[in-house]
C-alpha cells in the first residue's frame, strides 16, 4: 500500500464467490466510509479527516484474464480432422490423387474472447492457425496438404483415333 496511490487492481481468483473484505488502519480523528463490491466491481474507500479535504481510494475487483489458447476443432471441407485433440499441433491431411486445390479450413474456438487467425498456405505451404487466449499466451496450429501421389502403372485407358482401343 502506498498513500499517496489512489487507485489499485485486485485479480479476484477463479474459486472466489465474493470480493476479499476491504478493511482499514486509520490515523484517529479519521472518519472511513468503505462501499464494498459483492464479487467483481469497485471498491470505493472515502478517508474524511477532522479537517480539510477527503481522500477516496478504489480497488477495482477483476476476474482473471483466460489462459484457454486451444481449438475446440479444426475441419477439411466441413469434417473434423480424423483424430483431432487440442493438444496436437500438427497435422498431416492426405489429398486424393490429382488434387489440384486444398479444401476449406474451418475451425471452432475453445473458449470466449480468443483471438484466431488462419494463414492459409494452401497445397504448396503449411496452413497455420494462431490461438491467442485473452492473457496473450499463443497456440499454433500446422496443416500440412499431402496430395496422394499415383501407384499405378497401368493406363486407364488407350484410344484410337479417339475410339477406345477394343480388346
Amino acid at each position: 500500500f502506498e498513500p499517496e496511490k489512489f487507485a489499485y487492481t485486485y485479480v479476484v481468483s477463479e474459486e472466489m464467490t465474493s470480493a476479499p473484505l476491504v478493511s482499514t488502519e486509520a490515523y484517529p480523528g479519521q472518519s472511513i466510509n468503505i462501499t464494498q463490491p459483492k464479487l467483481l466491481g469497485t471498491a470505493r474507500i472515502e478517508v474524511r479527516p477532522e479537517v480539510g479535504a477527503s481522500n477516496i481510494y478504489t480497488i477495482l475487483f477483476t476476474a482473471p484474464l483466460a489462459s484457454d489458447n486451444t481449438l475446440a476443432s479444426i475441419e477439411i471441407d466441413g469434417e473434423v480432422i480424423e483424430g483431432f485433440d487440442p493438444q496436437v499441433n500438427s497435422y498431416i491431411v492426405e489429398l486424393e490423387e490429382g488434387a489440384t486445390t486444398a479444401p476449406v479450413i474451418t475451425y471452432t474456438a475453445g473458449a470466449e474472447n480468443q483471438t484466431i487467425e488462419l494463414i492459409n498456405g494452401g497445397l504448396k505451404a503449411n496452413s497455420v492457425i494462431y490461438v491467442v487466449a485473452e492473457n496473450g499466451a499463443v497456440n499454433t496450429y500446422t496443416i500440412q496438404f499431402v496430395v496422394k501421389k499415383s501407384d499405378s502403372a497401368a493406363l486407364k485407358n488407350i484410344f484410337l483415333d479417339g475410339a477406345p482401343l477394343e480388346n
